[in-house]
């Protein structure tokens, strides 16, 4: 009669240990990763999100009022002005929120409006939107 052996060896379930070990590593690592560029992709939606309410607004205004406009805010992560009238970001800041018009070069009856969005502290996430508004004939 032959005589089979039983059970695992400690070499099988060494190499199954490290097998295992080796895919929830990747794993993790792949969750990682998700994790990170998910919160950027929400940082980005936000911040063009911030972006196109003030653009909207700026649209709405008369002429007069954005043609040589400038104006920076902080906001928090509802998008609600923090700190107003501060040069630099302070506590609550999450996103900077900048927007300028000029009038365009090839002629004086365009704005040239820029808004721009960035996240406080963050290198992902800025929104910048441009658009041209013609000024109303009388």
């Amino acid at each position: 009669m032959i005589d089979v052996p039983r059970g695992f060896t400690l070499i099988e379930t060494i190499v199954a240990t490290a097998l295992l070990a080796i895919a929830l590593v990747t794993l993790a690592q792949i969750v990682a990763t998700s994790v990170r560029r998910g919160l950027a992709a929400r940082t980005r939606t936000t911040a063009v999100m911030l972006a196109e309410q003030r653009m909207e607004e700026l649209r709405g205004r008369p002429w007069a009022s954005i043609v040589t406009g400038h104006t920076v805010e902080y906001l928090d992560t509802n998008g609600d002005p923090v700190c107003e009238g501060a040069v630099a970001p302070c506590n609550g800041s999450v996103y900077v929120r900048t927007w300028s018009a000029t009038p365009a070069p090839f002629n004086t009856g365009v704005a040239l409006i820029e808004v721009s969005v960035e996240p406080v502290g963050v290198p992902h996430g800025r929104a910048t939107l441009v658009t041209a508004r013609s000024r109303k004939a009388p």
